[in-house]
């Protein structure tokens, strides 16, 4: 039986600090762009825009990891305000996927830091997001009881949960062995900024 796997902040920071920057934006713009469909959905369903704008970022990080545009902190700088402006405020919408649709911005902001930067917090910070849309589902999923004191771990344990940690370890180890293949990289953009229109993008 496969180990119950656990978040672990510090380990992704060891990894991301052993990558290489173009390592670091390609786990960023992959933990993002399975985040997008989130913000999609939230749109759909409060016909909210700024969609476009998280897709523009997430574009120019590809384009900036592919060597296709180079970083600009102007740029980047301007992107960021715009998806400022989009992320929503949790107390000014009653549907639960208001918290999903603010970690699908603010992760489109960390991408776009470490296209320039290469901040390994920042990619820290992409891969919690990635954590806590998961975490909030469960415990929306499973009308699970907010103060029980194993909440926690229930979390934790549940499949979506270990399912996601699976696949931000597949993704670690995937693109360490890629050793910055352009092939590799352009292989990954065409798959993940395909994802179709749906709910919540959650591990299978």
């Amino acid at each position: 039986m496969a180990e119950d796997l656990t978040f672990d902040e510090d380990k992704i920071v060891t990894i991301a600090t052993q990558m290489s920057p173009k390592g670091r934006l390609a786990f960023a713009l992959i933990c993002a762009e399975r985040m997008l469909p989130n913000y999609r959905e939230f749109a759909r369903e409060t016909g909210r825009g700024g969609e476009d704008v998280i897709r523009r970022a997430l574009d120019y990080g590809w384009d900036c990891l592919l060597d296709l545009a180079q970083p600009n902190i102007s740029a980047s700088e301007e992107l960021a305000k715009e998806l400022d402006f989009w992320a929503p405020e949790p107390g000014n919408f009653s549907t639960p996927l208001v918290s999903a649709a603010l970690d699908a911005v603010c992760s489109a902001e960390y991408v776009v830091e470490i296209a320039y930067s290469q901040d390994v917090d920042a990619v820290r910070s992409v891969a919690s997001l990635a954590r806590d849309t998961v975490d909030m589902f469960v415990q929306e999923l499973e009308s699970m009881p907010h103060r029980s004191p194993s909440l926690e771990e229930m979390i934790r344990l549940h499949p979506l949960m270990q399912a996601e940690l699976v696949e931000q370890q597949r993704t670690l180890a995937l693109i360490i062995s890629a050793q910055d293949s352009p092939e590799v990289y352009a292989g990954l953009r065409r798959k993940h900024s395909s994802l179709a229109v749906g709910s919540l993008q959650l591990p299978n």
